[in-house]
């Protein structure tokens, strides 16, 4: 019988006095047959490249692998890996420093145009000040007979333009434009001149519209007392002779007569009876 037994794998160990047994020197090598690498303690001088290599050569792979797949990750966050695969780790430690914390701006595309001035961002060339002019409030525009330019910048607040309801064609006369609105109304065309007098009939032609009023003064260059004056009226406004708007006009401040007057789309007519040398007139659409 064995006195003794080994410290790692508890093999029978004879004393100078033991009778040695066939039986212990089988369980001996019965241990040793079953001993399998992974019951081999790191420090034992038992763990040999012999009985481990294929467990090394698993790990050595496994090892390999598991790089592949850092250097892939690394580069897939921005990263860079110098060097060639099969990497080291040293190598693998700089492309984890190299990876860019934050947000990715490779694809920005704001300039500094885009930006209000004194503000700064990051873009993909990197920090940019911004340059658009700050305006403040937005204001009112009152339109007037002049131009006005709101600079270009940036405004806090609505730009308003004043509108006014009086802006209608109607209101603006024929022929002018204001603010893209032509104008539709007409005022009333006038004309005024003189002609020859004496007694008879008295024509003035070429106007461009059709009278409404008259108004007509006879002057006597022989006596500064023989003038006659009448302002007519259509009144009904129909063609034809007109009614006197004073009924009479008087002539020399004694005899009283009645003229018959007459218009066309652009005539009046008038007849009167007396020396005057010249006739004045006003007509009115």
């Amino acid at each position: 019988m064995s006195t003794n037994k080994t410290p790692n794998l508890g093999l029978h160990s004879w004393a100078g006095s033991d009778r040695v047994s066939r039986t212990e020197i089988n369980e001996n090598f019965q241990r040793l047959d079953n001993l399998k690498a992974e019951d081999i303690a790191l420090s034992s001088t038992q763990f040999t490249e012999k009985n481990v290599k294929a467990a090394l050569e698993s790990l050595k792979s496994s090892g390999v692998s598991g790089k592949s797949s850092l250097v892939t990750a690394v580069i897939d966050k921005g990263g860079t890996v110098p060097g060639t695969n099969p990497r080291t780790f040293e190598q693998i430690e700089q492309g984890i420093r190299s990876i860019p914390v934050g947000t990715n701006t490779s694809d920005a595309t704001a300039a500094s145009a885009d930006i209000l001035s004194g503000k700064t961002a990051y873009v993909a060339s990197g920090k940019v000040t911004g340059t658009i002019a700050n305006r403040g409030a937005g204001g009112t525009v009152t339109p007037t007979t002049t131009d006005q330019v709101k600079e270009a910048g940036y405004y806090s607040g609505p730009i308003s333009i004043k509108g006014d309801q009086n802006l209608i064609a109607a209101n603006i006369v024929s022929g002018k434009s204001i603010f893209g609105v032509t104008g539709s109304f007409r005022g009333k065309r006038w004309a005024s001149g003189s002609i020859p007098g004496g007694a008879g009939v008295h024509e003035v032609a070429g106007l461009d519209f059709l009278v409404s009023k008259i108004g007509i003064f006879g002057y006597d260059s022989s006596t500064a007392s023989n003038c006659y004056c009448g302002f007519f009226d259509d009144g009904s406004g129909t063609s034809g002779n007109w009614a006197y708007t004073n009924g009479y006009i008087r002539y020399g401040g004694s005899s009283a007569f009645r003229l018959d007057f007459s218009r066309t789309s652009n005539s009046f007519s008038f007849r009167t009876s007396g020396s005057e040398t010249t006739i004045y007139w006003f007509a009115f659409e």
